[in-house]
């Protein structure tokens, strides 16, 4: 799984900066897929109907098009950066060990590290709605941990660029982008983490 989660990442973070749009998921591996479709004994149109799912997320709802005020180019954009954000959420709870709620709410400003020895860091934020309190990431993460986090917060802000979005210390880590251009975290309710 952190395999896969690792691959993925580098791939969004890869088409964002190219300004790309991926039209399949980059979880999606060829070569995995024909092996397990030998080895379950699926049929041609149950294969295609799995592999289109892989595309199918990278769209958005046809509802969703329909009920926002924004372009579908636009939508598709903030469909493909949610996908992205999404995969580096995962990768960041995986190497982090910080839970959901503590890291979806972990903003530009909460990025700066500190040393805990050892090779290890930690983010030396501050949790404001709790008083000021420290971030709650003792458990520390890597050198390596430390170059993805900053590798993606490079790629982020290409993202909220791209959207037309003016960069600022408040602005989250991992952003969702709801249908109507609204940024969410991870923590509200409809972000389908």
């Amino acid at each position: 799984l952190s395999k896969v989660l690792i691959r993925g990442a580098m791939a969004f973070q890869e088409a964002i900066e190219k300004d790309e749009v991926l039209d399949i998921h980059p979880f999606y591996d060829e070569k995995s897929f024909l092996e397990q479709a030998k080895r379950n004994n699926w049929s041609p149109s149950l294969r295609a109907q799995k592999k289109i799912g892989f595309k199918k997320c990278m769209i958005p709802v046809p509802g969703t098009t329909k009920e926002s005020s924004l372009p579908p180019k636009r939508l598709h954009q903030q469909v493909f950066y949610n996908h992205a954000s999404r995969n580096w959420f995962f990768v960041f709870s995986m190497l982090t060990g910080m839970n959901k709620s503590v890291l979806a709410e972990v903003k530009y400003q909460d990025i700066t590290f500190k040393s805990i020895g050892t090779g290890r860091f930690i983010f030396a934020g501050k949790k404001f709605r709790a008083g000021y309190k420290d971030l709650d990431n003792s458990v520390g993460f890597s050198q390596r941990t430390k170059e993805l986090i900053i590798l993606w917060v490079k790629t982020s802000k290409l993202m909220y660029q791209s959207l037309g979005i003016n960069l600022s210390d408040d602005l989250p880590l991992c952003p969702f982008f709801s249908a109507s251009g609204e940024i969410w975290t991870f923590n509200v309710h409809g972000t389908n983490i």
